[in-house]
């Protein structure tokens, strides 16, 4: 049941009017009074029945204590989108007018907002966060996926290199251009103006101007003339390791979130049947090729 306040102005007209309308321009209802609070009575009876509702509202180790406020059940925001190897949905979990303030967020963030519904008693909450269960393909998301199937069908010891790809994307391409091929130390510059000169088209080779940058990650070993940093390319003896399972190429895309997760499975040649039975509806998904791309 809700749990009213001893003095009823908290609930008087004015403030309940305030949550009406919050809860009505947020989700785009049309109800009135009643069905308003028949839906937050279902919520705060879901959320009292979860595990996690004593402990919730405990003083914590610093004094704080999370006040019980008629208003604020826990509750889970759902969103729907494409789907992803995680499913078509994804979900907020927090106190009602923190759900309902995210609205925006999520949007842009996971998908197509699709209710707020009771929460379940086997999802976690958080005390200080909005937890998040992220299964949307949309921005970053999609790269995670693909990175999370490719590290289940690889081996082990090549996971590494999935961290060493996704570490080359905050990186410029001119970092793959050895700063002594163009701007050599002796003449006196400082490493600023060096790195500057790197940048400058007309100096650059064309081995480097002709080439993406998944391609020098790819290729490094045999396109970089002149000994540099490996950890923006593949090394012969990793490229070696790779070869059985997945072209080097091909690896840098998936691990950049440059292909549909759903489609990282038919990409990788070997080890499929490590990949988790219960998802085994995916193959079903995929392109009868496995040249296809997006």
């Amino acid at each position: 049941m809700i749990p009213w306040p001893t003095d009823e102005s908290e609930v008087a007209a004015p403030t309940f009017l305030r949550f009406y309308v919050s809860v009505v321009a947020t989700l785009g209802w049309t109800a009135d009074r009643g069905s308003i609070l028949l839906w937050l009575e279902q919520l705060w009876a879901a959320w009292q029945a979860h595990p996690d509702y004593e402990w919730y509202y405990q003083r914590d180790g610093y004094g704080f204590q999370i006040p019980l406020v008629w208003h604020s059940p826990v509750a889970v925001m759902r969103f729907t989108h494409d789907l992803g190897i995680r499913g078509n949905w994804s979900a907020l979990i927090a106190p009602l007018p923190d759900l309902l303030a995210s609205r925006a967020w999520g949007e842009r963030t996971l998908g197509v907002l699709a209710g707020v519904a009771p929460i379940t008693p086997d999802l976690s909450v958080n005390r200080v966060r909005i937890a998040v269960l992220q299964g949307s393909p949309k921005g970053g998301g999609n790269a995670v996926e693909c990175r999370m199937v490719l590290k289940q069908l690889l081996p082990r010891k090549l996971h590494r290199l999935v961290s060493k790809a996704r570490g080359t994307v905050r990186h410029p391409k001119w970092r793959y251009l050895p700063l002594e091929l163009v701007a050599p130390a002796p003449i006196g510059l400082p490493r600023e103006a060096r790195e500057q000169l790197v940048r400058t088209p007309a100096l650059q080779p064309a081995w480097y101007r002709d080439h993406t940058k998944a391609e020098l990650f790819a290729w490094g070993a045999d396109l970089i003339p002149h000994e540099t940093n490996d950890q923006y390319y593949l090394t012969h003896e990793e490229r070696q390791a790779l070869a059985p399972y997945v072209d080097p190429l091909r690896f840098y895309q998936i691990a950049t979130g440059q292909v549909r997760s759903i489609e990282v499975i038919g990409l990788v040649r070997h080890q499929r049947d490590m990949f988790d039975p219960d998802q085994q509806a995916l193959w079903e998904l995929l392109p009868s090729s496995t040249e296809t791309w997006r």
